[in-house]
Order: structure tokens, then C-alpha cells, then sequence
């Protein structure tokens, strides 16, 4: 899974930044978006995550 999610990150980050670069905008700036959003879909899969554990647990005990 680990190798799997640096596959997807490495694409998406070399296809954004080819983009970027032909649109123009400075590449620092949009890598510092591009983390930001990575990091709240992370964030929002662990949410999502633990509220199906919690779920479960609920409904078995």
C-alpha cells in the first residue's frame, strides 16, 4: 500500500509540475499547495477510516 500511494504521489506531482511549468506559475508556490493538499486528504481518509472502526465496533459490542 505504502509503495502504491509513493507511485500515485510521484505521478501526480511529475504530471502537476509539467503542468505548472507550462502554465507559468512558479513551481515553489504550487508545490506548497500540492502538499497542503495532499495532506488534507490524508487527513480526511484517516477521518474516514476511524469512523468505520468505530462503526464496527458499535455494532458488534
Amino acid at each position: 500500500m505504502e509503495a502504491l500511494t509513493s507511485e500515485v504521489t510521484t505521478l501526480v506531482t511529475e504530471t502537476t509540475t509539467t503542468t505548472i511549468t507550462t502554465l507559468g506559475i512558479d513551481v515553489d508556490t504550487a508545490n506548497h499547495f500540492f502538499e497542503l493538499g495532499v495532506s488534507a486528504i490524508q487527513f480526511g481518509l484517516l477521518v474516514f477510516v476511524v469512523v468505520i472502526v468505530y462503526k464496527l465496533f458499535k455494532l458488534f459490542f
